[in-house]
């Protein structure tokens, strides 16, 4: 509870959480939108507002699995991605769900949705933009930005070596407790160079 508690926090100390531009696909026009009953404008809406319940009306596959990847990312649900899964013919087609969890990892750089890619391609470039996402946190404007952003990122992909580029000592200290707590490691809490606060921390985690 106290870690996601703290992510929470994390997340609104840094402008993480806020409103997002509404999403239009961007081959659809903004009058289609106007037309729930054809399967675009489902697609088209279900997008926009971020409800599933358009996406489940469509009868096109395809454009139904269009539908549940653009909700998945704009309400970051993975979970959704799976209703992108197609079968033609008996043959299975993984490319639309791996790139919807591609999606959903990326905006919540989550490394470890990662993991849940099929295909290789997509799979590298997920941890791949992730990892990007961490030299993105020096191109912030003061170094309280680029602490948070260090610290959200650390925690969204539960790596303790993150934490370490952190300056404030309070925050760098507090997310590799964070960090060893989650994975039930008392070896991390060694990456505090302090032996009250390791000892703290190793004190957190219990046996087993």
């Amino acid at each position: 509870m106290y870690i996601r508690v703290f992510i929470v926090l994390l997340l609104l100390s840094c402008g993480c959480i806020g409103s997002e531009k509404d999403f239009k696909p961007a081959n659809i026009a903004a009058s289609t939108c106007s037309n729930p009953n054809s399967d675009l404008g489902k697609l088209c809406l279900g997008g926009e507002s971020g409800d599933p319940k358009y996406c489940e009306a469509i009868t096109a596959d395809y454009t139904r699995a269009q539908c549940f990847s653009a909700v998945a990312k704009k309400i970051g649900d993975v979970s959704l991605c799976e209703k992108t899964f197609l079968k033609v013919q008996d043959k299975e087609y993984t490319s639309v769900r791996d790139n919807c969890i591609l999606s959903v990892a990326t905006k919540l750089r989550d490394k470890i949705l990662c993991e849940r890619i099929t295909l290789d391609e997509y799979r590298k470039r997920c941890t791949g933009e992730i990892d990007a996402g961490i030299s993105f946190c020096e191109d912030k404007v003061d170094q309280k930005q680029i602490d948070n952003c260090y610290l959200m990122t650390s925690l969204k992909n539960a790596d303790e070596k993150t934490c370490k580029k952190i300056v404030d000592d309070k925050n760098r200290i507090n997310c590799i407790k964070s960090i060893a707590t989650v994975k039930k490691n008392r070896e991390i809490c060694y990456h505090i160079m302090d032996e009250v606060e390791v000892q703290k921390c190793r004190e957190m985690i219990k046996d087993g």
